[in-house]
């Protein structure tokens, strides 16, 4: 039984791992390139030219860019041209998050797991919850586990509505399969006045984050 768990704990943690890699992989593909540096070390990072990367990344960081600040920390969590150090993950991401909403769930997730800093749910909470209402899908689906799993407060009305809110920001995504599961499970923890109270929460949520990104 205790290996059992053990096989369980690590298939989480590898689920997880994988999905903080395709969003630091989506995120890069998504920058807005009004720097023309920026760009170049994006190219640089693109063709796995981690130094001069770095070297731009951080020029870039110190003049307060966002985006250079969120991916030196990514650099930084995997070792692409760095010694791997998620305490300097974690500074970079703080300095970027800001105006970063991915930004914002790396630092949930890294909470949510004790990597680089002490396990907090509360802070993972914080962090997702912010990048949820910026529109970050990861996020949101993150918070619909957090409600459904009980790691802050056991809420399947709160974790139903999340996953449907995750669904209705961007249907395309990776994640959509994952949080369409986790919706078939826990719609059968519900009567059927509690998914229709769920879905009306779903709906303000989903009008919520749509305003808060016009």
């Amino acid at each position: 039984m205790l290996d059992k768990r053990r096989s369980l704990v690590n298939k989480k943690n590898l689920l997880i791992s994988f999905l903080l890699i395709l969003i630091v992989f989506l995120s890069i593909q998504s920058l807005s390139f009004a720097n023309p540096n920026l760009k170049d070390g994006i190219d640089a990072y693109n063709i796995k030219n981690y130094k001069e990367a770095y070297d731009i990344f951080s020029q870039l960081s110190k003049q307060g860019d966002s985006q250079a600040r969120y991916i030196l920390g990514t650099m930084y969590l995997n070792g692409l041209g760095v010694k791997k150090d998620l305490s300097k993950t974690l500074y970079w991401w703080e300095k970027s998050a800001q105006l970063n909403k991915e930004a914002l769930y790396g630092l949930g997730f890294l909470y949510s797991l004790g990597q680089g800093v002490e396990l907090n749910y509360k802070k993972s909470f914080d962090y997702w919850q912010k990048a949820a209402y910026l529109g970050s899908s990861y996020a949101q689906y993150r918070l619909g586990l957090l409600y459904y799993e009980g790691d802050i407060e056991k809420n399947y009305i709160d974790a139903y509505a999340w996953f449907v809110a995750k669904k209705f920001s961007n249907p395309n995504e990776e994640i959509y399969d994952l949080a369409a599961h986790h919706l078939n499970i826990v719609k059968y923890k519900l009567t059927s006045n509690q998914i229709s109270q769920a879905k009306d929460l779903a709906d303000k949520l989903y009008n919520q984050i749509k305003n808060n990104n016009q």
